[in-house]
């Protein structure tokens, strides 16, 4: 259990939050609705961040590890999304192409969910700390985050 480090987390949801709110009250702004939803990816992820330190069962803790990456798996696309609306690329924003930039998250989140019948996310790694060695789809992820 950390709690210190739960409440700079929490700070950090909570600065995002009210963030996003401003963004929702300006949507007609370049690039407002990228910015609220990267924010809410932020939002989940630091919230169920803050939880995992919270907790003091290892079962518990993996969960709200987990947790995170609803957060985690859409936030460099809500990146991407902010950057071309708040660069008028908007065209670029296409259905197909939204469609396209939410498979690997979509997927990264049903992997990571079943990985236990799998070993394609944890590759039999999985642990409350830091992931230093994942299976082939979370190195997969990693790269895919790094070419965003």
């Amino acid at each position: 259990m950390n709690i210190s480090y739960a409440i700079g987390l929490l700070v950090s949801a909570v600065t995002s939050a009210a963030i996003a709110l401003i963004a929702w009250k300006r949507l007609s702004a370049p690039g407002a609705s990228g910015l609220m939803f990267f924010l809410l990816a932020d939002v989940i992820w630091a919230t169920t961040y803050a939880v995992r330190w919270m907790m003091t069962e290892p079962s518990t803790q993996l969960f709200w590890l987990d947790a995170t990456y609803f957060g985690v798996a859409f936030n460099s696309t809500f990146v991407l999304i902010f950057t071309l609306q708040f660069t008028n690329r908007s065209h670029l924003l296409s259905r197909r192409n939204l469609i396209f930039s939410a498979i690997v998250p979509f997927v990264t989140l049903l992997l990571l969910w079943t990985d236990k019948w799998h070993g394609l996310f944890f590759g039999g790694q999985h642990s409350t700390g830091t992931i230093l060695s994942g299976g082939p789809w979370f190195w997969f992820f990693v790269g895919w985050l790094a070419m965003l």
